[in-house]
């Protein structure tokens, strides 16, 4: 994906020299770099390694950051989003979660991310203690710290994957494809604003 990513960057800036006529023929022209499996599998954790890691234990674990991090791998969500749900944010009724996305910078409908959610994410998540809905439902602390730990829980499930946080949303994504999962739907779960988004995600 890094490759991928690097080669778009080039393919853009020699496309911006062409048009300025700083060179005469774009040379990148025809030219496509295919996506690596194995690359791919490097920054996902597959189905199998998610229940691989769910099932590790280890002493000294933190309870949040297990259950912040199972929650981002089935649905998506991002850090930033999952550090500020409350439990405001849940309908128990409908069995849903709805947000508005911190990394969006306007504040339009687009913004506003509707998860469903099944019986074991609502266990997962839990219910405000003394009824005070502006808990937060998970407390976590500085992202870094997040990816540190979860580098030791990911060494102690045995999975040689180098795999940081973000990793959660790139698996839910393909991973949910992978099951058949329509992309138009995918792509209004993860709350990009076009498919091409979540196409570059996944690809």
């Amino acid at each position: 994906l890094a490759d991928s990513n690097n080669f778009r960057m080039f393919k853009r800036m020699v496309t911006a020299a062409v048009d300025k006529d700083l060179i005469k023929k774009n040379p990148c022209r025809g030219f496509v770099l295919k996506n690596d499996n194995m690359t791919l599998q490097k920054v996902i954790l597959l189905r199998e390694e998610i229940q691989q890691l769910v099932a590790t234990h280890f002493e000294g674990e933190k309870g949040d950051i297990h259950q912040a991090f199972i929650f981002g791998l089935y649905t998506g969500v991002r850090w930033c989003d999952t550090s500020q749900l409350t439990y405001r944010n849940v309908d128990y009724t409908t069995k849903t979660l709805r947000f508005q996305q911190q990394k969006t910078k306007d504040h339009s409908s687009r913004s506003w991310v509707i998860v469903p959610l099944n019986d074991t994410l609502i266990r997962l998540i839990g219910e405000p203690s003394d009824d005070d809905f502006d808990e937060r439902i998970f407390k976590l602390p500085h992202y870094n710290i997040c990816n540190l730990y979860l580098r030791k829980w990911i060494k102690e499930a045995g999975i040689k994957k180098k795999i940081t946080w973000h990793c959660a949303r790139h698996s839910f994504a393909v991973n949910v494809l992978t099951k058949g999962a329509n992309i138009k739907t995918v792509s209004s779960l993860l709350g990009h604003t076009s498919i091409k988004m979540t196409e570059r995600m996944t690809e």
